[in-house]
């Protein structure tokens, strides 16, 4: 005796038949679910990879150190000579009022740094002299280039050396990953764009931060990373904290010293003029 099949199995061939299209539809739609998952499973490594590489072969920072009362040359020393810290760099920071095309804007200017930060050249040249900057490439343009940046801010502490700023070049820079950048006191409170300026483009007397790079192979993202860093921020914060005391004792020694020698120079022309009458 042949069995050419039950009745359920011939039910389901035709039905599966009758509905072919409707099959094929559910088919597609799975597979493409699964093809989207997968893309997704694989697209969060591979991101994070290019990132890390980017940020590795800019330099960028690991932790940025702040102080209100700033840092000098001696604190950007101490930190680099910490052990597990592979470089520190003191860094000038401070907002620009300025004109740009007919009109009053704000940019971020920052200093341009040896090893941490390292700005990507995109058009242009980099600077040259104290009154050259490089500017955002999501900003400015290639005909931007040349255009002059005076300096409109009315604080007399601003801590910018030259009256206005040549812009030579566009860079991209691994501190804006995004489109944001930023609010300000200045102006209407928004940040238009960056600029980045050679040390002799600031003056003054303490760094606005201190750029560190931990000693580590680790990728940015990884878990390793994450755990050292960590670890390094309480000791970074306590040392933040230490040197900001040292910095205060010693702005209140040089305060007292100065007026010490105010009152010692009223004294003596007192006691000159004192002499002079008591002559006549």
């Amino acid at each position: 005796m042949v069995i050419r099949g039950s009745a359920w199995g011939k039910n389901n061939r035709r039905g599966l038949f009758k509905t072919l299209g409707r099959f094929l539809a559910i088919l597609a739609i799975v597979a493409l679910g699964v093809g989207f998952f997968t893309g997704l499973r694989l697209a969060r490594p591979a991101m994070a990879k290019t990132g890390a590489d980017y940020l590795r072969e800019t330099g960028f920072f690991d932790f940025e150190l702040r102080s209100t009362l700033g840092f000098t040359g001696e604190d950007v020393a101490y930190f680099a000579g910490l052990d597990g810290i592979a470089a520190a760099e003191g860094s000038l920071n401070e907002d620009l009022l300025t004109t740009c095309r007919e009109q009053q804007v704000v940019f971020t200017t920052y200093q341009l740094l040896d090893e941490i930060n390292q700005v990507v050249l995109s058009a242009g040249r980099m600077p040259q002299a104290a009154n050259e900057c490089l500017g955002d490439d999501r900003y400015f343009t290639e005909a931007d280039l040349g255009a002059v940046f005076p300096v409109e801010n009315d604080d007399e502490d601003a801590a910018f050396s030259q009256q206005s700023y040549t812009l030579v070049g566009l860079c991209n820079s691994p501190q804006y990953l995004n489109s944001q950048r930023g609010s300000t006191a200045l102006g209407d409170g928004s940040v238009a764009a960056f600029l980045f300026l050679p040390a002799a483009g600031y003056d003054a007397e303490y760094y606005s931060a201190i750029y560190v790079k931990l000693d580590t192979d680790a990728d940015a993202f990884s878990d390793a990373y994450a755990e050292l860093s960590d670890q390094w921020e309480t000791p970074l914060k306590d040392q933040v904290a230490l040197r900001g005391d040292l910095r205060q004792a010693e702005l209140i020694a040089d305060a007292e010293a100065e007026l010490s020698d105010a009152e010692e120079a009223f004294r003596q022309e007192m006691d000159g003029g004192l002499c002079i009458s008591s002559v006549t």
